[in-house]
């Protein structure tokens, strides 16, 4: 990544540069770049003092610049005389860079967030998620209120111990899937009635029945009833159910 430091134009006729000299300034130019690139601060370390890059008599420049006052001699190197106020470095350098990667982070996420808003209707598919869950949550919940009554009434016809409580989840979740599915008969308490005579409940005769929970998960209403069910009446099959209550009873 390119690092760009800043020198005033005025430098090259300022006092200090002419007092200095061309050699010396340009070992101060070098020490700015230097300071910039590895965010020193404006410290320039004396092990970087090269005859090589800077000229024969580079110490000589080095003190040139500390008695002029653009640089102060430290321990273990020089620091530019208002480094911070020269450069606009309000923080450091890898500071500035941190968050310029952050929002460069946050421009590309918006970015690919319009791109997937465009892709798929104005709304990504995290959003589109949550609404459908809380959709299918909102029904799920005015269904199971509306189902409720009717699963009472399913239990009240079954005889005692043909339906346990640790299986109502089940059957709550069979009776809304067949009522999400559009399969759940207007008439399903009266076809439960006729399949409980049917039966033989009445009579104690369990043979051939089903539980409860599945007659409903196994949508048994929609299986034809035996021969003797079809001749049963709504009203024989509501007799039937009373009289066995009864009987149970002690009463009759």
């Amino acid at each position: 990544m390119a690092v760009w430091a800043k020198i005033m134009t005025s430098l090259r006729d300022h006092p200090k540069a002419i007092e200095a000299g061309p050699q010396a300034m340009w070992l101060y130019v070098s020490m700015i770049l230097y300071a910039k690139e590895r965010d020193t601060n404006g410290f320039f370390p004396v092990s970087q003092l090269s005859a090589k890059l800077h000229g024969r008599g580079v110490q000589q420049w080095a003190k040139r610049l500390t008695s002029v006052g653009l640089v102060h001699e430290v321990d273990g190197g020089f620091q530019i005389v208002k480094y911070d106020e020269k450069q606009g470095e309000g923080a450091s350098l890898s500071a500035k860079r941190a968050k310029d990667a952050d929002r460069k982070r946050r421009q590309r996420e918006r970015e690919r967030e319009n791109v997937t808003r465009d892709r798929f209707g104005g709304v990504t598919p995290l959003e589109k998620s949550r609404e459908e869950q809380s959709r299918k949550e909102s029904a799920t919940h005015s269904a199971r209120a509306t189902l409720a009554p009717l699963l009472d009434t399913l239990e009240a016809l079954w005889p005692d111990g043909r339906c346990l409580d640790r299986q109502r989840p089940m059957r709550d979740s069979a009776l809304f899937d067949a009522h999400r599915a559009g399969d759940l008969p207007n008439d399903l308490a009266e076809q439960a009635q006729l399949y409980v005579a049917a039966h033989g409940f009445a009579d104690g005769n369990f043979d051939g029945c089903l539980h409860l929970h599945n007659w409903i998960t196994q949508r048994a209403w929609n299986d034809p009833l035996p021969v003797k069910a079809a001749k049963t009446t709504r009203a024989q099959a509501q007799e039937d159910h009373v009289a066995r209550k009864l009987r149970e009873a002690g009463i009759a």
